[in-house]
C-alpha cells in the first residue's frame, strides 16, 4: 500500500527517518530500492545469540560479501549507531522468517516473533551504490526499467566459520563498456557496500552457466555494448545460515531493505 501523498519522486528524496516512520505506521509496504536513494540500504540478519559468534566471525572472514555496519545487543530493537530511534521489529516493510532453514512465513512486523536472545546484524547492500553510480553518470538499465538486480550462486568458496559455509553469491549489473573504468573507480571507494566488483566479463569463469536464469532476482539480457559486472552480495550470509539450518532466522523479504541514516557517499567528491 503506497501512501497517496508520496509518489516515487518524493520517496527518492525523503530522509531515512521519514521512510522508516511511514513503514512503521503501515503507510508504506513497497520494496525500498527507490526510497531515500542517497542513503545506505542494508540486509537485516536476526539470529539467536547462541549462533551470533560464529556468524560474526563468518562476516569478518568474508567481509567483501558481508560488510558489517552494526551489530545489536541481544534483545535490542534499535540500531543506535546507524539509525538512532529505529525499531528493528517494525521499520522494514516486509520480513521473512525461517525455522531451521525453511521459510515459514512473512510478516509486516516482528512483534509476535521477537525474543530476548535475538541478535541483529546490518550488512551493507549493493543497492546502496546504484544512486552513486547514476550520479557519476553510469547508466543502470535495470534501475531505469524497474527490474530487480539478478543474483547468482558462484563456484567461489567462502571461508567457513564453525558450521557456516556457502558459495559466494554475486549480484550482476550490465554496464556499458565505456563506463567500466568509472564503475570500478566509484565502487572501489565504497567498501562498506561491497566495494569494487569481484569479476567482470565471462560468467562461466565463476560458475555461472546462463545469465538468463539467475538464482534470485530478475533476468537481465545484455545489450551489444554492455558487459556483465559482478559484485559480492550479502545474500551469501543468508545462504550460509539457511544451508546450516539455523535454529531461527529473520531477514528482510527480497527488495525490502532496511534504510540507515548513513549517506552512501559524499556525492560532491565524485565530481572532482
Amino acid at each position: 500500500m503506497l501512501d497517496n501523498n508520496y509518489n516515487s519522486e518524493v520517496l527518492q528524496q525523503l530522509l531515512p527517518q521519514k521512510v522508516r516512520e511511514l513503514i512503521r505506521e503501515g503507510r508504506l509496504r513497497e520494496p525500498t530500492a527507490k526510497m531515500a536513494t542517497r542513503y545506505t540500504k542494508a540486509t537485516l540478519i536476526v539470529i539467536p545469540k547462541s549462533e551470533a559468534y560464529d556468524f560474526l566471525v563468518y562476516t569478518q572472514r568474508n567481509a567483501k560479501a558481508c560488510p558489517v555496519l552494526e551489530v545489536s545487543d541481544p534483545g535490542a530493537t534499535e540500531f543506535h549507531l546507524t539509525a538512532p530511534g529505529s525499531d528493528i521489529t517494525r521499520d522494514i516493510s516486509r520480513y521473512s522468517i525461517y525455522d531451521r532453514g525453511e521459510l515459514i512465513g512473512e510478516a509486516d512486523s516482528l512483534e509476535r516473533y521477537w525474543r530476548p536472545d535475538l541478535v541483529s546484524f546490518l550488512l551493507g547492500c549493493s543497492r546502496s551504490f546504484e544512486a552513486v553510480l547514476q550520479f557519476a553518470g553510469v547508466q543502470l538499465r535495470h534501475v531505469d526499467d524497474g527490474y530487480d538486480v539478478p543474483l547468482f550462486i558462484t563456484n567461489i568458496k567462502t571461508v567457513p566459520s564453525g558450521n557456516l559455509r556457502s558459495p559466494l553469491v554475486v549480484s550482476m549489473r550490465p554496464i556499458k563498456r565505456k563506463d567500466l573504468l568509472k564503475t570500478m573507480k566509484v565502487t572501489s571507494l565504497l567498501e562498506d557496500i561491497h566495494g569494487a566488483p569481484i569479476h567482470i566479463g565471462d560468467p562461466e569463469l565463476i560458475g555461472i552457466k546462463d545469465l538468463r536464469t539467475p538464482d534470485f532476482g530478475s533476468p537481465l539480457l545484455l545489450a551489444e555494448d554492455e558487459v556483465p559486472v559482478f559484485w559480492a552480495s550479502s545474500i551469501t550470509a543468508k545462504l550460509a545460515l539457511i544451508r546450516n539450518r539455523s535454529e531461527f532466522l529473520i531477514t528482510q523479504a527480497p527488495g525490502h531493505d532496511f534504510i540507515t541514516d548513513i549517506l552512501s557517499a559524499d556525492l560532491s567528491s565524485l565530481m572532482e
